[in-house]
C-alpha cells in the first residue's frame, strides 16, 4: 500500500519507485518539484500521458525533447478517445496547424499552442513543437509579422534551410533577421553597423540581452567586421577580449582540433537554469571554437537560439 500521509516533498527516490510500479505521484507534490522530475517524467513510457505532455513543456525547451518525439507525444494524445481535456483540444490544435485549409487557419493553430503555453519555457516548448508545421507554411508578406516567432519554431528543430525562405520577408534589424543572419548555412556578407544599431534601436530584452547575444554570436561565426563588432559591443556593455580560464582552455581546444574536448567545454559553459545565466562573452567563444571544429550547424543554431530566447 502506497501511503503519502506526512509526506511533503517528492524526492528521486520517492519518485523513482512510483513509476516503477506503475503509479504516479500526487499531484501536489509535483507541481511544487524542481524541474528535473519533469525532464524524466516526460520520457518516462509507464506515465499517463497527459502527465507526460505537461511535462514536455519543460522539457523540450531543454533539448530533451525533438520536434518529432514531441509530435509523437501529441499524436499519442490524439489517438486516445478517453483522453479529453485541454490536451486533447491540443492534440486536436496540433493537428490543425498540419491540415487546416487555408494557411491563415494553420497560423492561428500554431499561435495557439504558443499562447496557450504558462511561461517563456513552456512556450519555447511549443515552438519546438510546432516546428514542422512552421516549416509547412509558405513564405509571404501576408504572414510577414509572424517571421521571428516562425523561424524560431523551424530553428528549434534545425530546419535552418526552411527558414531561410523567409529572409525576404523579414527586415533588417529585425528579430527574424537577426536569426536568420545567425543560422544562415551559407556564409553571408558581413552585418553593417546601421544594421547592428536597428537591431538595438527595437531591443526591448532586459539589459539588451539580445543585442549582446547576437554580436556575440556574429563575431563568433566571423559574420561581422572586428572593428564593427568591438565598436557595438562596447556600446552594449561588453568585452568581447576578456580572458577567463575557461575561455583560455576552450580556445586552446579549438586551435588543436580536438572536437570532443571543445564540446565538453561548451557544455560547461553552458551551464545555468536559463539564457539569463549566459554571458556573452562565454557565447562567443562557445560559437566560435565550434565554427573551427567543423561544428559550424551546432554554432550557429547555439547562437539563433541564445538570440531567440534571450
Amino acid at each position: 500500500k502506497i501511503e503519502w500521509d506526512g509526506v511533503s516533498t517528492i524526492t528521486p527516490w520517492r519518485y523513482a519507485l512510483t513509476v516503477a510500479v506503475g503509479l504516479e505521484p500526487p499531484a501536489a507534490l509535483m507541481d511544487d518539484a524542481p524541474p528535473r522530475f519533469a525532464y524524466a517524467t516526460a520520457t518516462a513510457p509507464m506515465v499517463g500521458l497527459e502527465a507526460r505532455a505537461k511535462a514536455a513543456d519543460r522539457a523540450a525547451a531543454t533539448g530533451i525533447l525533438s520536434s518529432a518525439a514531441m509530435v509523437d507525444l501529441y499524436a499519442q494524445i490524439y489517438a486516445q478517445d478517453d483522453i479529453t481535456g485541454a490536451w486533447a483540444t491540443s492534440s486536436e490544435t496540433l493537428r490543425e496547424a498540419y491540415v487546416a485549409a487555408s494557411e491563415a487557419d494553420r497560423l492561428a493553430a500554431i499561435r495557439s499552442l504558443w499562447d496557450g503555453a504558462g511561461d517563456a519555457q513552456a512556450r519555447y516548448s511549443r515552438q519546438v513543437l510546432t516546428a514542422y508545421a512552421a516549416a509547412r507554411l509558405p513564405a509571404g508578406d501576408s504572414l510577414a509579422q509572424y517571421a521571428g516567432d516562425l523561424v524560431a519554431s523551424m530553428l528549434a528543430a534545425g530546419l535552418d534551410r526552411n527558414a531561410m525562405r523567409w529572409l525576404p520577408q523579414v527586415d533588417e534589424g529585425s528579430l527574424g533577421w537577426a536569426q536568420l543572419v545567425l543560422a544562415n548555412p551559407v556564409r553571408p556578407a558581413a552585418v553593417s553597423a546601421g544594421a547592428l544599431d536597428s537591431f538595438h534601436d527595437a531591443d526591448e530584452s532586459d539589459q539588451y540581452r539580445k543585442s549582446r547575444f547576437l554580436v556575440a554570436g556574429l563575431a563568433g561565426l566571423g559574420r561581422v567586421d572586428a572593428g564593427v563588432a568591438n565598436d557595438f559591443a562596447a556600446q552594449v556593455g561588453v568585452d568581447l577580449t576578456r580572458q577567463t580560464r575557461w575561455t583560455r582552455l576552450i580556445d586552446q581546444a579549438a586551435d588543436v582540433n580536438n572536437q570532443a574536448l571543445v564540446v565538453l567545454l561548451a557544455g560547461v559553459g553552458m551551464q545555468g537554469d536559463g539564457w539569463d545565466k549566459m554571458t556573452s562573452v562565454n557565447l562567443y567563444h562557445i560559437v566560435s571554437a565550434l565554427n573551427r571544429v567543423g561544428l559550424s550547424a551546432e554554432a550557429r543554431m547555439i547562437a539563433a537560439e541564445a538570440v531567440a530566447r534571450a
